[in-house]
């Protein structure tokens, strides 16, 4: 399975789990007393191609640079852990209706997007910026 991490991700490299990718199947059982036997089978293997490849952001933002495409600055995930504080303080303005949703799912998770604060306390600057830098201090390149 080809996996888009690129030579400039490497956290999200070493960091990536899917236990989908193994599923546990009924191999044999023994009637008289009652044992079974399972068998893990991993069914697809991760594969980082631009990883291996060495591609960096700045290659893959200057191969479709020459085709005319834009990257938009904002990706579609408006209050993602990812983002600094400056840039979920620019979608608080610009984008009421979803931000509101995603005040909504922390209360009614009883739980944070951040992991070091909610989107209220981070919004309402209740909560020192150097706390809330983006998570694994890696800027978010969701739309590249």
């Amino acid at each position: 399975m080809n996996i888009g991490f690129r030579y400039d991700e490497p956290k999200r490299v070493k960091n990536w789990t899917c236990e989908h990718e193994k599923t546990k199947f009924f191999k044999s059982c023994n009637i008289q007393n009652k044992r079974y036997k399972w068998e893990t089978l991993e069914w697809r293997i991760s594969n980082f191609p631009l990883y291996d490849a060495k591609i960096t952001n700045e290659e893959v933002v200057s191969f479709w640079d020459k085709k005319g495409w834009v990257f938009p600055e904002n990706s579609n995930c408006r209050f993602c852990f990812f983002k600094t504080q400056k840039q979920l303080l620019e979608n608080a303005q610009t984008e009421k209706e979803n931000l509101q949703w995603w005040l909504e799912m922390e209360e009614l998770s009883k739980q944070t997007f951040n992991p070091k604060s909610s989107l209220e306390n981070i919004l309402t600057n209740k909560v020192s910026s150097k706390n809330i830098t983006p998570r694994n201090l890696q800027s978010c390149h969701c739309t590249d």
